[in-house]
């Protein structure tokens, strides 16, 4: 708070020689204190001035006059140390509570520490007993601050507490907290609620939401990166391909070289490809956009696959909690094919057809420099050049437990990579451009417990397919196949 006149305005009414009460056993210090209230009126006699109350103050003086000494000396201490002003102030009452005249300048230097309800009782009983004073419209002007402040602080208060629940990834409290103080209307933090608020949205899955919130911080403040950032990844979340990527090259132009850069850039090229193979994301199935120039799967002589689980107990944020998260993928995915594809369990390494292994390294799953994967399938897979079919031979699923920032993923964000990743080793080998797809080329919250009947149809599909000689790719009841190449 910037610092107040009342105690001025106080003290051209009382500083005269007529304030100090003539009295026997102040008689020595009378001089002194009338010097100076006639000196304290003079700016630049401040120091003389000083030196005649401290004089003063060296005799034994009245408890009414000394009290009057200290809060002269504390309107001159005002400026160039205000904690030596503020405990003359506080002495001073002490010494004399019936001087009100005090209260004014006290209950400044009380709002000035923070201390509002003191400040308030203090300002209040000034006004009780000067209601017309000359400093009365400046107390009334800092009451109504003090209301304000107060009101404020506690606002702040509450968007820091949504701040601690979005990084505790508790989202829906923090949404809770964040669309309550929406409702307040304009204040001087709108854009930290919107922004946490628009965060918390996209956590949840709540895009259309979260694209309004980021697009009203923009308004206020176009020049916000992080913000262009946030919302390409809402845009991406709502399936909004050319949105978001256009949102990404606007962020890179701001700033090339923010931390986010080089995820974005890894990022670009990424859209650009999904949104060329894409197709129609409204289609029953996707089988089109994965399966050129090639189709990519396991021999059905290989039947069931052998699966070997790596021991990751030692592996920093592993939760036994993860454990039935890829056996529960590969139910889901080889259900989806009719049972053509069937796995089980092995001990033996040497023997298996998929591995899984668990990391707390990021740059483990990465393929890019960024290092924003939670998971990566490796896959070795073989076939004659130019032949349309390719079968895979060999695999490595990696699942992070760790994010990039070391915070430890739940047990529901690593089923759903899990079932992402399981895909690509089942055949999937491209992504899908529908966002409530599993297989959708980034994480999001539209994703349900299971496959969407576009990921169970894709990955029949590429079993059904019938891949000829002379190269053409027929699926047995697939509606409107398209030609292959």
């Amino acid at each position: 708070m910037k610092n107040c006149v009342l105690a001025a305005c106080f003290f051209c009414v009382v500083a005269s020689s007529s304030a100090f009460a003539q009295n026997v056993t102040d008689e020595k210090a009378m001089p002194y204190l009338h010097q100076g209230a006639l000196l304290i009126r003079d700016d630049s006699k401040k120091a003389e001035a000083i030196a005649a109350f401290e004089k003063a103050m060296q005799y034994t003086l009245s408890p009414k006059n000394e009290s009057m000494a200290l809060a002269c000396l504390a309107n001159l201490y005002h400026e160039t140390d205000k904690d030596k002003a503020f405990e003359f102030l506080k002495k001073a009452r002490e010494l004399d509570p019936t001087n009100t005249n005090v209260l004014a300048p006290l209950g400044s230097a009380y709002a000035q520490r923070r201390e509002y309800g003191t400040a308030r009782e203090c300002l209040r009983e000034y006004l009780k007993g000067h209601p017309d004073g000359q400093a009365a419209p400046s107390v009334n002007r800092l009451l109504t601050q003090i209301d304000q402040i107060e009101a404020d602080d506690a606002l702040l208060g509450k968007i820091n507490k949504a701040v601690t629940s979005y990084n505790e990834k508790n989202y829906r409290e923090a949404i809770e907290i964040l669309e309550a103080t929406q409702k307040g209307g304009e204040h001087a933090h709108k854009d930290k609620e919107q922004e946490i608020l628009g965060l918390c949205y996209v956590r949840e899955g709540k895009y259309k939401a979260a694209i309004e919130c980021f697009k009203a911080v923009l308004a206020a403040d176009p020049k916000k990166p992080a913000i262009v950032s946030a919302l390409a990844g809402a845009y991406e979340g709502m399936g909004d391909l050319k949105q978001a990527r256009e949102c990404l090259k606007q962020y890179v132009h701001m700033d090339s070289k923010g931390e986010m850069a080089v995820a974005a850039k890894d990022r670009l090229p990424v859209l650009k490809k999904v949104m060329k193979t894409a197709g129609d994301i409204e289609s029953s199935d996707y089988f089109q956009a994965v399966s050129k120039p090639f189709i990519k799967r396991w021999s059905l002589t290989r039947m069931p696959l052998k699966v070997y689980f790596e021991p990751a107990d030692s592996v920093k944020n592993y939760d036994k909690a993860f454990q039935g998260s890829v056996p529960k993928a590969l139910d889901l995915w080889c259900k989806a094919t009719d049972g053509k594809v069937s796995w089980t369990t092995t001990s033996d390494r040497a023997e298996a057809n998929i591995e899984v292994v668990y990391t707390d390294d990021p740059a483990a799953v990465s393929r890019t420099q960024s290092h924003s994967e939670a998971g990566v399938c490796e896959i070795k897979a073989g076939g004659q050049k130019g032949a349309k079919i390719a079968g895979i031979n060999h695999v490595v699923i990696k699942l992070l437990t760790t994010d990039d920032n070391g915070k430890a993923f739940t047990a529901a964000e690593l089923e759903a990579t899990s079932a992402h990743e399981v895909g690509h080793a089942l055949g999937i080998s491209g992504h899908s451009a529908n966002p409530n797809d599993v297989m959708f080329f980034a994480a999001t919250k539209n994703v349900k417990d299971g496959l969407t009947t576009r990921d169970a149809n894709t990955l029949k599909y590429i079993y059904d397919a019938v891949v000829y000689d002379t190269g053409k790719i027929e699926v047995p009841g697939r509606p409107d196949p398209e030609k292959h190449d």
